[in-house]
């Protein structure tokens, strides 16, 4: 996973009588694909119909967004370890999707620049998702949306339904050394970060832990403590 540095965050609370507790704009491109994986990992533990939607509704990432802003965006000095470790969810699958349609007309079209690709599905496809390829390599094309992070697998299963595909799948990537996890009891969120030690590209022999609480009503964090 392409890791990036934290940028200066400031605190940011839109209305504290009703919980909504906006992250400053500055923090949203770090952990907005963080917060989308952790509604998508809910999503798909509970059987969630909309899982098979390929736009991730606000309703399902939001509270996620709030809970991971308020700590990103807090003067707890803890907030500072999670910054300079870039912590992150162990898997994502939110980037986009391999494509590989070798021999289909439509596909040569959409990667050269002809449009519409001679398949109106497709075409749909690219207005209804923004969709873009990025790469093209030995019949496999990477595809990703205008509106990303999305939910890869639904994007990948669409494709699937398409003629002449052999192949469609999310572009995973892989954390080796973190990850976190995110519960909610009401509007309270408990968010652990893990950062693995030991030789964590053959599995990590153990995980050091941050925890916070956010209470999304009263948009404040606190930090409740580290396990090494």
């Amino acid at each position: 996973m392409l890791l990036t540095a934290f940028p200066l965050l400031i605190a940011s609370c839109d209305d504290e009588e009703t919980g909504n507790c906006e992250p400053s704009t500055a923090s949203h491109g770090y952990f907005i694909a963080d917060a989308t994986d952790l509604a998508l990992d809910h999503l798909y533990a509970t059987g969630d119909p909309d899982t098979a939607e390929v736009l991730v509704s606000r309703e399902h990432v939001d509270h996620y967004i709030q809970a991971l802003g308020l700590i990103y965006d807090s003067q707890l000095p803890q907030r500072d370890s999670i910054v300079e470790k870039q912590l992150h969810v162990e898997t994502s699958a939110t980037a986009g999707i391999v494509v590989r349609a070798i021999g289909a007309e439509w596909m040569e079209n959409w990667v050269t620049g002809v449009m519409p690709t001679g398949n109106a599905i497709l075409d749909e496809m690219i207005e209804e998702y923004d969709l873009h390829v990025i790469q093209a390599l030995n019949g496999d094309a990477l595809v990703t949306s205008g509106f990303a992070p999305v939910n890869a697998r639904a994007l990948a299963y669409r494709f699937k339904q398409l003629p002449d595909v052999q192949f469609s799948e999310p572009n995973i990537t892989w954390n080796n050394f973190s990850k976190i996890e995110c519960t909610f009891d009401g509007n309270l969120a408990h968010v652990i970060f893990y950062e693995g030690w030991g030789d964590c590209f053959a599995g990590c022999a153990g995980y050091h832990r941050w925890e916070f609480d956010a209470d999304l009503s009263g948009c404040s964090a606190t930090f409740t403590g580290y396990y090494p």
